[in-house]
């Protein structure tokens, strides 16, 4: 009866009570007149009327972010799908006839379809489901089950409007799970929101800090670097495949030498660290330890090199390595210590390196080079050295002992020479 008096009144004032009317009766009719109104396009006043009372319904139930979509979309122009949008935002229709109306719209305006299941997604989460299986459609060969809406959101370009504005806020309340998703997913499509994420993860640290490396030049890049972009976000996940790291290696960038250093210290593929290595072997370095191991390596071990990679690289990057790694990484070349190794960890300078190599080596090295460390300006090598001589008698060596004796000032190291060499015990006894 509404409607049919709806039809037949002249008067726009009149036609805008009587759609109140039947906007307060049944949704599901109202609805359906809403988009026969919009989408004969009849009666330009009548139309907007209708169009405001969609939105406000919209947002009487929550669903503004829905609203102020549907708002834009229908100010721009009637689509073809524009009917199956109406009907799915009808309140009252069960979630997954929604889904079906939005599924079939895809087909001809995958878009927009995608932006309404989207918006319907944050504005409630009994919609979340729905979009994923849109999202499937779109993309049968991706996983979305696991995902979060926040990962989801990053997952397709035509969601960029609804993260805009907001993204720093939005990815702090993504789960690590839709981060490392939504990182890969960004790098792979080259999204501007790559760096947001990125600094997301550090924050958390969520990541080693080898893989750290990876992020934190990516962070720093400009436009030039943001083309590898995805095989640093493939280093960071330790997905890199052979070709990726050659990409990587023809990088004209000091900042290659660096990741290729950290694939093989993180990666757990031994292939790639192996190969991360030989390319390492390939440049000049500006990573002097790193440049002195490698060196070592082709010279003598070169047929060892899948061994020497990972514990070389740890080394060379020991700024970010655990004592554990550390210590870990000594342990491995052990077997290589008689070929020059305490050499090369002497020249990396780090005191922790050196007097960890003493404690493994000591019995190994020739008096010579433990001599030259009695001087060395840490205390703690100086006394690993005095110990490492413990027992060499010979008149050379002995008197090498009692002249760094005799100039060392520092009172605890003095002790330990008493305590290992009989020479400046007796020394000290005599009050020399």
């Amino acid at each position: 009866e509404l409607i049919s008096k709806l039809l037949k009144s002249k008067d726009i004032e009149e036609k805008k009570k009587i759609l109140d009317e039947i906007d307060n009766k049944d949704p599901k009719v109202s609805m359906d007149l809403y988009s026969a109104i919009i989408t004969s396009a009849q009666d330009v006043t009548l139309s907007s009327y209708a169009k405001k009372l969609i939105t406000g319904n919209l947002e009487k139930n929550n669903m503004k972010i829905t609203a102020g979509l549907l708002q834009d979309w229908l100010e721009y122009k009637v689509s073809p799908v524009t009917d199956l949008i109406l009907r799915a935002l009808e309140t009252t229709r069960p979630v997954q006839s929604k889904i079906d109306l939005i599924k079939k719209a895809s087909k001809k305006d995958q878009i927009n379809s995608l932006r309404f299941a989207a918006a319907m997604a944050i504005d409630k989460e009994e919609n979340v489901e729905g979009l994923k299986q849109i999202l499937k459609e779109v993309s049968p060969n991706e996983n979305f089950d696991d995902l979060g809406l926040g990962a989801l959101l990053l997952s397709h370009s035509a969601f960029k409007i609804f993260l805009d504005k907001d993204l720093q806020e939005a990815v702090k309340k993504f789960s690590d799970q839709d981060l490392n998703w939504s990182l890969l997913k960004s790098a792979e499509s080259n999204s501007p929101f790559i760096k947001n994420i990125a600094q997301e993860l550090i924050s958390r640290n969520s990541f080693n800090p080898k893989q750290m490396i990876f992020l934190g030049v990516l962070i720093k890049g400009d436009t030039n670097t943001s083309i590898y972009n995805r095989e640093l976000v493939l280093g960071a996940l330790d997905k890199l495949e052979s070709t990726d790291l050659y990409n990587l290696a023809k990088w004209d960038s000091l900042d290659s030498e660096k990741i290729l250093l950290a694939v093989a210290a993180n990666s757990e593929d031994s292939k790639i660290v192996r190969e991360s290595l030989e390319l390492l072997a390939a440049k000049s370095l500006q990573n002097k330890s790193a440049d002195n191991f490698i060196n070592w390596i082709k010279d003598g071990f070169w047929e060892y090199r899948a061994k020497l990679a990972k514990p070389v690289a740890v080394i060379s990057l020991s700024e970010v390595a655990t004592e554990e790694e550390i210590n870990q990484a000594l342990d491995n070349l052990m077997p290589f210590a008689k070929g020059g190794l305490f050499n090369v960890i002497s020249s990396t300078n780090d005191p922790y390196l050196i007097k960890n190599a003493i404690n493994r080596m000591g019995e190994l090295l020739p008096s010579h080079d433990l001599m030259s460390l009695l001087y060395n300006e840490n205390p703690e090598i100086r006394i690993e050295a005095v110990r490492a001589l413990k027992g060499r008698n010979e008149v050379k060596t002995l008197r090498a002992i009692v002249k760094a004796y005799d100039r060392e000032k520092d009172p605890k190291v003095r002790s330990e020479y008493n305590k290992y060499h009989w020479a400046t015990k007796e020394r000290s006894n005599k009050g020399f």
